[in-house]
């Protein structure tokens, strides 16, 4: 019996992803924010840079299923941009970055 390739996403637990039966949670593996009085668009790519050269960025873009992706929020009450690398990791992954890095 060949796995089962269709991804679909959990109805009860929007933040998992089940792909060839394996469980996929869906992961913040990095915040930080940039003032909106400044160009955003360098300081994000400095920070993102930065985190990708870093331990724990080298691992999550090892283990995670695709590339991480940059969600952004502009908060207008602190002039901010909160910025969030989100990263799809198998379970047992999750609980690995969670206790080596714990980042919520």
């Amino acid at each position: 019996m060949t796995a089962s390739k269709q991804t679909w996403q959990s109805e009860s637990k929007p933040n998992k992803i089940v792909v060839n039966d394996q469980i996929y949670v869906k992961t913040i593996v990095h915040r930080f924010f940039v003032d909106l009085d400044i160009d955003t668009g360098i300081y994000v790519g400095t920070d993102i840079y930065d985190w990708e050269q870093s331990e724990m960025g080298k691992w999550v873009i090892e283990n995670s299923l695709d590339k991480p992706t940059l969600v952004t929020h502009e908060d207008i009450t602190t002039y901010r941009m909160n910025c969030a690398i989100v990263a799809f990791l198998l379970d047992r992954d999750h609980t690995f970055f969670q206790l080596k890095w714990n980042t919520q």
